[in-house]
């Protein structure tokens, strides 16, 4: 294919060539017959062949080669390129370092270490102006990380919290194992572990004020952590708000945890979610003090923090 190729290529050029002089001849024969004629006092050019003759050499058109150029037929070349899927505004932010200030909070990124040596990180937004009122501590969904918060945590830290987003464990920056797509069921169930971590950080760090009231708010899987977490006992947790919660998700059940836990709860899902606003009726259902609502086209877990109805439901119920 290479040869043929330069075969052809050589054959154009040379039929370029070929016409560029006798076109060159052409324009030098007819100035040299119009002064010739201007001498000979006629008009009329002087008579013979078409073209160039130079050193007893006479190139017409009839002496030019005919080349017949082979077709050549290129094979088709497809190309398919899958592009990555870009991630959000927020988790590309955070995944850079970019950092937004915000009016009256204070933003940086800490570690803790969990009770089984796992290193947890995480986001802090501590409120400047005045001393927190609580603590509250956000649990992502899956394949999520803390950066899905970015956006509401400030909006809690301004209303007096001191706001703790986790990375869970084989998710983000916190480290364990090979990441959550390995994890069983008690892996998943080992991140109640983080919530701990991420609260007894806010106490010892947050100043005075963090332990006044405790609150979690969990997202899909993060939800049922959290409702998990608030059952067990381990620490007085005033509230939790949960963000399409299901009755098991990855072995993270909710039924037990609903009829154990008594406190302040607030239930979001979105009706096309279908498994997670069956498992909110059912939730409800268990135990009837819970608060719910349904919403339409929200999507699901922290997908429903980009509506500002959401957003401002959640921090009513936090301010009663």
């Amino acid at each position: 294919m290479e040869n043929r190729t330069l075969l052809v290529l050589g054959a154009i050029a040379l039929v370029i060539l070929a016409y560029l002089a006798l076109f060159s001849g052409n324009a030098r024969q007819a100035e040299g017959g119009a002064n010739s004629s201007s001498a000979s006092g006629t008009g009329a050019p002087s008579s013979g062949s078409i073209g160039r003759q130079q050193g007893g050499i006479n190139i017409t058109e009839k002496d030019l080669p005919k080349i017949e150029v082979p077709r050549i037929d290129m094979p088709k070349i497809s190309i398919n390129i899958s592009l990555p899927s870009m991630p959000n505004a927020s988790s590309l932010a955070g995944m850079i370092g970019q950092k937004k200030e915000y009016e009256n909070v204070s933003v940086s990124d800490v570690k803790m270490t969990a009770i089984d040596g796992v290193e947890v990180r995480g986001s802090a937004y501590l409120p400047t102006k005045e001393k927190p009122s609580g603590s509250i501590v956000l649990v992502h969904m899956l394949g999520q990380d803390r950066h899905s918060y970015d956006d509401f945590a400030p909006l809690l830290a301004q209303k007096g919290f001191a706001v703790l987003s986790i990375d869970m464990r084989g998710h983000g920056q916190t480290q364990y194992k090979d990441g959550y797509g390995s994890f069983s069921a008690s892996d998943f169930l080992s991140a109640k572990k983080d919530i701990d971590a991420a609260i007894g950080y806010l106490y010892d760090s947050a100043g005075e004020g963090a332990q006044e009231k405790t609150y979690i708010i969990g997202a899909s899987i993060g939800a049922n952590l959290a409702l998990q977490y608030a059952a067990d006992g381990q620490r007085k947790i005033d509230g939790v708000a949960l963000l399409s919660p299901g009755l098991d998700y990855r072995g993270v059940k909710t039924e037990e945890a609903a009829s154990a836990y008594n406190g302040r709860t607030l239930i979001l899902s979105s009706s096309e979610d279908t498994y997670a606003a069956s498992s909110s009726l059912d939730l409800k259902k268990i135990n009837p003090n819970y608060e719910i609502e349904t919403y339409t086209g929200l999507g699901h877990g922290t997908d429903m923090l980009s509506n500002e109805e959401v957003k401002g439901r959640i921090i009513g119920w936090l301010s009663r």
